[in-house]
This record gives structure tokens, sequence and C-alpha cells, in this order.
């Protein structure tokens, strides 16, 4: 199943969470990256830059799966076919200015309070929740859609897509069900970005072929690594693997992650997961964060290298 995972209908890809369906069959090499707001974006930035200054690349890798913030690194990274990945990431290394722009405004309003409260405490997925949630964020008076996507282009550029790796994910805001978008898709990947990234009550639900979308994440798994299930090995980089966790955490339980990756191994897929060392989740979308993700995603990725290379490089 190398190349885009097909679906139905491509303009309109919702696609069941399922590990059964061996969506990363005769996939080798694979990438997650996970949600978390731009301290995320800094932090998966300055780990992976890290990892292509001791000549670690991704370039490999035949399915590259993003949501929320991931989906912004993960479509720089596929810009260059990722056999340039390193250049695209370090695109980025002065990217604190432009984060200050693309991070939302701390005053929101009663309906926006209302649609992000019930996002960042849900502690779970249940479908009639998620439903909810996305209603809520229909009803939210936020900015334009526009604004998203003109941020994100400051990444982007024109948004083509020119990887069949890149896989987006986003949630359909009024059915809950979860969308994956790929070339085949016929959007560009801002407007895929821009809707991965569109937390409920932050920013408005995207508008794709006439159907909008908000943040991945809110499918209750922040990774998606069912995409990648069957395949050799996957490399997945996230805010949190729930291990420190007292509490759900938007809508992921405590073991959510945990169920994830042993449904993953089930199927016979080897796996690395990195996270930050410590995160505020109250902070992830406050541009003072990006300094110090980056600083610690650097450090990280120094400290990891040996290993990672034997991961990804080994047989």
């Amino acid at each position: 199943m190398k190349g885009p995972i097909p679906t139905p209908d491509p303009q309109h890809p919702l696609l069941p969470i399922s590990f059964a369906e061996g969506y990363g069959s005769r996939i080798r090499k694979a990438v997650s990256l996970g949600g978390g707001g731009v301290f995320l974006i800094a932090w998966q930035t300055g780990y992976l830059s890290s990892l292509a200054e001791g000549g670690v690349s991704l370039s490999g890798a035949e399915r590259l799966i993003g949501t929320s913030a991931g989906s912004v690194v993960a479509a720089i990274l596929a810009a260059g076919g990722l056999r340039r990945a390193e250049l695209q990431v370090r695109l980025l290394m002065a990217m604190e200015p432009v984060l200050g722009v693309i991070a939302p405004s701390p005053h929101l309003n009663a309906t926006q309070q209302r649609a992000r409260d019930l996002f960042m405490y849900a502690g779970s997925a249940e479908p009639d929740l998620i439903r909810a949630i996305g209603h809520a964020a229909l009803a939210a008076d936020t900015p334009g859609e526009g604004a998203l996507r003109r941020s994100l282009a400051l990444f982007l550029g024109r948004g083509r897509w020119s990887s069949p790796a890149l896989h987006i994910t986003a949630v359909d805001a009024y059915s809950g069900e979860r969308a994956v978008f790929t070339k085949m898709s016929q959007v560009s990947t801002v407007a895929a970005a821009a809707a991965s990234s569109s937390v409920p009550g932050v920013s408005p639900p995207q508008t794709l072929h006439g159907v909008r979308y908000m943040d991945g994440g809110v499918s209750g798994t922040g990774v998606h690594l069912d995409l990648v299930s069957g395949a050799g090995k996957v490399m997945v980089l996230t805010l949190s693997d729930g291990s420190t966790l007292v509490r759900g955490m938007l809508t992921y339980t405590r073991k959510s992650f945990r169920n994830e990756l042993e449904e993953l191994e089930k199927a016979g897929t080897k796996v690395l997961v990195r996270t930050p060392r410590t995160f505020d989740l109250e902070a992830i979308m406050d541009p003072s964060s990006v300094r110090i993700g980056y600083a610690m995603g650097q450090d990280q990725g120094r400290v990891d290298l040996p290993e990672v290379r034997k991961f990804w490089n080994g047989r």
C-alpha cells in the first residue's frame, strides 16, 4: 500500500480509525509527527535539525503522517520529496518571530472558550463527545478561516503537494469522523494543514470541498498510528506518550497512546517514540514557549542521535 491510502472519495477522505485494515502494509519506513501547538512545532524542528546535522535523514520514509502542529512540519519535510528534509527543517530555525503571528490571541470570547474547554478537558474520545466538540467549534465566534491559512503560508509557501508520502489528518467538525488528506485530495498543503491545526474555539473549522474540518487531534489520537500499521519501522515524535499524565488530556486517556503502540507492535511494526522532556499544556500555544521547545529539541536530538541512527538506518 505504497503511496496515498485509497479512499472512496479523495475529496472527502473520511477513513475509519482501524488497525485491522493494515493501512501501512508494504511500507518499509514511516514517520508520524503529532500535535502540540507552536511549542511542538519548535521542538520537532529542533529535534529533526539535530538529527540532520548528525547525518540522519528521513528521506527513506514512504509515509509521513502529520497531525495538527505536526502537519506543518510534515508538509515542510515532504516539500522536497523527503530527499532534502534537513534543509527544509533548517528553514524554520528562525521561526520564533513568525510563530508569534500564527499563535492565537489569549483573549477568547464565551463561545470560543466553550469549544476550547470541551476539547482541552474532554478526557475521552466518545463519538458523541467528539461531535459535541465539533458542533461547539462550528458555533464559536472565531476569526475568519483565511487568517490561519495566511499565517501557515509563511511556512509552506504556495502549498504544492509534491509528495505522495504526505498524509495530513483532520476531523469532520459535524460528523466527528476522521479524514486523511493526501496528494489525491486536490487541496493545498496549506489548506490541509490549516484544517489539521484548527483547534476548536481557537481557530474556525476549515472548509475543504464544501465540508468543514477541525484539528486532527480531536479524534482521540494525536499520532494516528493505524495509518502506519503493518509498516516495517515507524518513528514517532509526539507531545506525550501518556506515561506522565495523571488524568486524560484533550480527547486522550492515559492509555490511549499505549493502546495504539501495542496495536502497532502487534502488527509487527518496530517503533521508536520520542517526546519532549517536559511541557506545559496550558502554554503550548504561547510564542514564548518556542525558544524553550526549540532548544530542548536540539539537545534531545543530539543525545538521541546514535540510537535514532541505528534504528532508522539499520535493518
